[in-house]
């Protein structure tokens, strides 16, 4: 498990044995972090969720941070961002017991085990901070998404119909994917002991 306290980055080996390294963000982090989403492919830049290539509203996500409602995990290949994925939180009200999560991984990366690492590494942050439940929306286009979702243990909840608007303007579904945060630990265990994935401390 990832250890806030010391941050040793945790090596993941890929499905393509390309050998990737996890670790939580640090403010030394934040550049590169910034240029890592202004260079992400316009269409991948149209499905997130909050405009981050936008330095106020980055600067607004790195203040969550140091807030510990968001909490980061970046992934690393020869010193380069190639993937981060974050665990949103509110602290008081009916949802905090809710997490939400958000990943943003680069194509050539995608499909090689990378975002179960990111996902598994954030759902346990879920439960060393105590949350039940975690959810992911993702837009009615982002079928890829959705199916890798459902690999790792989501189940879709809802459909909330013209919910969202990307970044050109045009309307879309949201689909609410959730689960259990003890449900997804159990699928996620299995799922490594079943493919050659590894987690190397």
């Amino acid at each position: 498990m990832l250890d806030p306290l010391d941050n040793r980055p945790h090596k993941v080996i890929l499905s393509d044995d390309t050998e990737v390294f996890l670790r939580f963000f640090t403010d030394s982090d934040a550049e590169m972090l910034f240029q890592f989403y202004r260079n992400l492919p316009e269409e991948d830049r149209m499905v997130l969720k909050d405009d981050v290539t936008n330095r106020k509203i980055f600067l607004e996500l790195i203040d969550r941070i140091h807030k510990a409602v968001a909490t980061m995990i970046l992934a690393f290949h020869q010193d380069k961002i190639v993937g981060e994925s974050t665990l949103h939180r509110n602290l008081h009200g009916w949802t905090k017991h809710v997490g939400e999560l958000r990943a943003v991984i680069l194509r050539e990366y995608v499909g090689k085990g990378l975002t179960r690492a990111l996902l598994k590494a954030q759902v346990e942050v879920a439960n060393s901070k105590g949350l039940d439940k975690v959810v992911f929306r993702i837009l009615d286009t982002q079928k890829d998404s959705k199916k890798a979702l459902e690999e790792i243990g989501f189940v879709q909840e809802a459909v909330l119909s013209k919910h969202a608007i990307d970044l050109q303007g045009n309307f879309h579904d949201m689909i609410i994917m959730s689960n259990f945060v003890a449900d997804l630990w159990r699928k996620m265990e299995d799922l490594i002991r079943d493919t050659e994935f590894e987690v190397i401390p």
